[in-house]
């Protein structure tokens, strides 16, 4: 450490920023390297859960609209009329089941397999 001491004032500071620049350059490239991590991480969750929301928020609309033709399926006493909203009931399935096939993709835990498992039951 003598050695250090004998060093002028002049190389002491420079010595000293130089390390500072090191330390400053070590933190931000960790910084840069972890930012980089959450934004793929962020991507990830994005696909796999923001997206799917809409597909349930589709999939719950989809069913309420059904479930309100349905209901008023009793109020119309012409054959046509009921059978229009049988027909009309039929495609809101079909969109239901195509949500959810695209939901399934989008699943990643086991949980998820099981809530739709229960769903596929109903």
């Amino acid at each position: 450490m003598k050695w250090y001491y004998n060093l002028k004032i002049g190389t002491k500071l420079i010595l000293g920023f130089i390390v500072v620049a090191l330390l400053a350059g070590i933190i931000g490239f960790y910084g840069i390297t972890n930012m980089n991590i959450i934004k793929n991480n962020t991507t990830i969750i994005y696909d796999n859960v923001t997206v799917p929301l809409e597909q349930l928020a589709n999939i719950s609309i989809t069913f309420q609209r059904q479930r309100v033709i349905t209901r008023d399926i009793v109020l119309y006493s012409n054959l046509e009329d009921r059978q229009y909203r049988a027909d009309v009931i039929k495609d809101y399935d079909q969109t239901i089941e195509e949500l959810v096939n695209s939901y399934e993709k989008t699943i990643v835990d086991n949980a998820g397999h099981q809530l739709l498992n229960i769903l596929n039951q109903i």
